[in-house]
């Protein structure tokens, strides 16, 4: 068993010095900025949609021990993946041994602590006086990264070897000089290599932006005065963190969830939880959870499942406070190598969301009873992302739409789940626009809607899924996904219905409508309709203690059927909108 704890405090420069509070508030946000300038870089210089459109990206600031300086909104589970990037850097390359202009690349999940092989770390040192002080990294998922399926989007990958390209932690610039041998043979793995090469130019840019604003941060204040800021940063909102899990009384809970199937074999996979808490401090526990899966849709690295709990953490105890090193300091986190939430090489795990989300949503079912004030009731699944891919017929060349997907959230104890929002992992990911999917790609946007009675019954209703039809209007075009929770549904808490399951119907319609919620590189029709269609959020207290005035304006707008709001709420059926008239 092993016990990832987060570093603690170091022998810096900056510890325990006096510092004006003033002067700690201009640097925090100073800092601040200059992560969300990268992540503003990366969006406007990128070329594919995934990132421009979506933001699926991250930008942090890390010190060279790896402590979280400062980060910019972006997607949760990649903000708490950063920090471990750095390690294997240093392993290879030790900072004696680094140069300006430096710049390191990575993407492997065995050997250099990546999410999955989509995601591209991009890491740049920062000097002053010839000495590293900081790190700029950013992280960025590409459209393809030369998988067995086009999208490198496979739940039944059977090991890493089918997940695409391998990229352990190497140094790509050296002061400033581009390895064109080592590049080239990268974007030589890749479908998409235009798209790939944009991507990482505007990553590379990114990490240029740190370095002109880290500059002009470190020409206004020395280390001597930044680093006993940040390490006050640092003291500061561990001690507001720790101050929010001392008002959860000591014990220890246990949370379990289901992820319906590893994407190789039918069998569920359970995720079991035990959390303790104990002042101010809280454990994670994940020893007793089953062993690694064969297939990409059942395992976390690592890092996913640190950064899970990491994720988790933050919602219920500070999700309205800057994010730094400070913040973790309360956590600790157990597994046992060789399972499904510590898989060991060369286990795959493309698909890692499911788990993801499973790891955070059994975080909260452990706590619901002693904090319910601070969770919500199930939400409709991970990323839900899909791949279609082809030939355009326009141009002839390769195509990859490929996006996250928004669901029905779960309900809270005072308000309603929100309807067709991108899951928790993926923060402030946007969907791909009707209007830009049609412009690059061989699709027609059919049908975009809320799935009415989807989100489940409750005193609080859980949110409505997402319906999107496309119609493919290319040749031999191939369809890769993964769904999460369409067997088990989305729970409702504390007496509250469940929400609607995911499905993704290929050939709508015709005599080979099949339901395929997780497939990697099935083959569909030129003409054909794939329907994607997400599932609800759990609803939050017994449905029959709703407001009757709030379901029958569930009911006008189309949320709620008539016969839901009589079956499920007890809606007398003389109040349903209309009936007065008759």
């Amino acid at each position: 068993m092993t016990e990832a704890g987060m570093p603690t405090r170091e022998n810096h420069p900056g510890a325990e010095r006096e510092v004006d509070p003033v002067t700690r508030e201009v640097i925090q946000n100073r800092l601040i900025s200059i992560v969300r300038e990268m992540s503003v870089t990366i969006e406007r210089a990128a070329y594919s949609p995934i990132i421009f459109e979506v933001k699926d990206f991250s930008s942090v600031l890390l010190r060279p021990n790896g402590d979280v300086v400062a980060q910019a909104e972006g997607i949760p589970v990649f903000l708490g993946a950063m920090q471990q990037t750095l390690p294997p850097v240093l392993a290879r390359y030790p900072l004696e041994t680094m140069r300006p202009g430096d710049v390191y690349i990575s993407n492997d999940p065995h050997t250099a602590n990546g999410t999955h092989k989509n995601d591209i770390n991009v890491l740049r040192p920062f000097f002053v006086d010839g000495e590293p002080v900081l790190f700029s990294a950013n992280k960025a998922h590409w459209t393809d990264i030369g998988a067995k399926d086009p999208g490198s989007w496979s739940p039944d990958a059977a090991n890493t070897y089918q997940e695409g390209v391998t990229v352990p932690a190497l140094r790509l610039y050296r002061d400033g000089e581009v390895n064109e041998e080592l590049l080239e043979m990268i974007l030589a793995n890749t479908r998409l290599r235009e798209n790939n090469y944009g991507d990482f130019m505007a990553q590379i840019s990114a990490a240029h932006t740190a370095e002109i604003r880290l500059q002009e941060l470190y020409a206004r204040y020395t280390p001597q005065e930044i680093d006993p800021c940040v390490d006050s940063m640092f003291d500061y909102i561990e001690a507001k963190v720790r101050a929010e899990v001392a008002q959860v009384p000591d014990g220890t809970y246990t949370g379990i969830d289901y992820v319906d199937s590893d994407g190789v074999t039918d069998e569920p996979v359970k995720i079991v939880v035990r959390v303790t808490v104990d002042g101010s401090d809280i454990t994670f526990d994940f020893s007793d959870c089953e062993p690694q899966r064969w297939g990409a849709n059942g395992n976390a690295h690592l890092v996913v499942t640190e950064s899970s709990c990491r994720v988790a953490f933050k919602c219920l105890f500070g999700p309205n406070l800057a994010t730094n090193q400070g913040f973790y300091r309360p956590m600790k986190i157990r597994t046992k190598p060789g399972t499904v939430t510590h898989a060991l090489y060369p286990a795959p795990g493309t698909t890692f969301d499911n788990i993801s989300r499973s790891i955070m949503e059994a975080i909260f079912f452990a706590l619901a009873p002693v904090i319910p004030e601070r969770v919500a009731a199930g939400i409709f699944g991970g990323v839900q992302a899909m791949a279609i891919a082809g030939d355009d017929p326009r141009d002839g060349q390769p195509y990859i739409h490929f996006m996250p997907y928004a669901g029905g959230w779960g309900a809270r104890q005072i308000k309603d789940g929100m309807n067709g929002l991108c899951p928790l992992i993926n923060g402030d990911n946007y969907n791909i626009p009707c209007e830009v999917t049609e412009t690059k790609f061989p699709l027609l946007v059919e049908r975009y809607e809320l799935i009415d009675d989807s989100g489940g019954a409750g005193e609080h209703r859980g949110g409505l899924g997402i319906r999107i039809d496309y119609r493919v209007l290319s040749e031999n075009a191939t369809v890769s996904a993964s769904l999460g929770r369409f067997a088990f549904r989305p729970p409702g808490l504390f007496d509250a219905g469940d929400g609607a399951v995911n499905s993704l119907l290929l050939n709508l319609g015709s005599d080979e409508e099949v339901n395929r919620p997780l497939v990697g590189g099935a083959t569909v029709d030129k003409g054909s309709v794939i329907s994607h269609r997400t599932g609800g959020g759990g609803g939050f207290g017994s449905a029959r203690t709703r407001d009757r005035g709030r379901v029958v304006a569930d009911v006008e707008a189309g949320y709620v059927s008539a016969e839901v709001a009589v079956q499920d709420y007890g809606l007398d059926p003389s109040l349903l909108p209309g009936e007065a008239d008759r």
